[in-house]
């Protein structure tokens, strides 16, 4: 698969920027050439130098130290060669890396829960919701262990409450959602929220708890957002704002492909909604 292609279906997990690989694996990659590699060096030649004096101590704690370095090395080497493969399509290399990352007593819980974030976006990406669910609970248990910020934990949850309604699972997911207090300044979590919350309002086919939400949530429709897209086309026609859902689904169907393979209910409404207006308009 083209790694456009590739990046561009894992749009719409709140918790994976697919902008983010790309800078991932640089600079994993600038790390490991410009700080790890110097310093391994520099521990193996104070080791040296430290048993040329007889100094054993000194020598002991310096290959301690490259050892560190050098395990360090591998993990981060590990995890940037599954980014990697994950930019490039190459999935099936990509989860078989980032699965061995998150191995008990392999990675340090940031790593590890990089790799799960990673494992959920490959999940999803292939249209596989309650894999991608476990592994986003899982990381979710990951992020309290290591006291993960607000803000990162805001796009944990989010996508755990979007997977629950594209699961089959919309009373799980309305519970969820109560537990989900207010975005974080930032657009990427303005999108996280309308994800959530659209999600549940259109498994539920009850459009009340959003219906004071939709007119600021305009702006977040577009190409590169097919899912909120359609979902707000289908909740501006409930208002019966024709103008503004046949815009919305319009950009919906920019991207059909995401739209029928996460939401294929939608998908069709979609197809229909804008089939009858341009029935209408001709």
């Amino acid at each position: 698969m083209p790694a456009r292609a590739s990046v561009r279906m894992l749009h719409g997990l709140p918790l994976c920027d697919a902008t983010e690989i790309e800078r991932d694996t640089g600079f994993t990659r600038t790390v490991r050439s410009l700080v790890t590699i110097p310093l391994t060096s520099l521990g193996l030649l104070a080791a040296v130098a430290a048993l040329s004096l007889g100094n054993l101590m000194a020598a002991a704690l310096a290959v301690a130290a490259t050892l560190g370095v050098v395990v360090s090395l591998v993990r981060d080497t590990r995890l940037s060669v599954a980014v990697d493969r994950l930019r490039t399509g190459q999935w099936d290399a990509a989860q078989q890396g980032m699965t061995t990352l998150v191995r008990p007593n392999v990675s340090p819980d940031r790593q590890r829960g990089r790799a799960e974030a990673y494992l959920a976006a490959i999940a999803w990406a292939r249209g596989r919701h309650a894999e991608a669910l476990r592994w986003t609970q899982a990381r979710g248990r990951t992020l309290a262990r290591v006291g993960a910020p607000a803000d990162e934990c805001y796009l944990n949850e989010a996508s755990a409450v979007l997977l629950l309604a594209l699961g089959g699972e919309p009373d799980k997911a309305r519970a969820q959602l109560t537990e989900l207090g207010p975005p974080p300044p930032g657009e990427r979590w303005a999108r996280a929220e309308a994800a959530a919350r659209l999600s549940v309002a259109f498994a539920l086919d009850d459009l009340d708890p959003v219906r004071q939400r939709l007119a600021a949530w305009k702006a977040l429709c577009g190409v590169q957002t097919p899912l909120i897209s359609g979902w707000m086309a289908w909740a501006l026609n409930r208002q019966q704002q024709d103008g503004p859902a046949l815009e919305a689904a319009a950009l919906a169907r920019g991207d059909s492909e995401a739209l029928a393979l996460h939401v294929p209910a939608l998908a069709e409404w979609v197809a229909r909604f804008g089939d009858a207006r341009l029935r209408y308009r001709s």
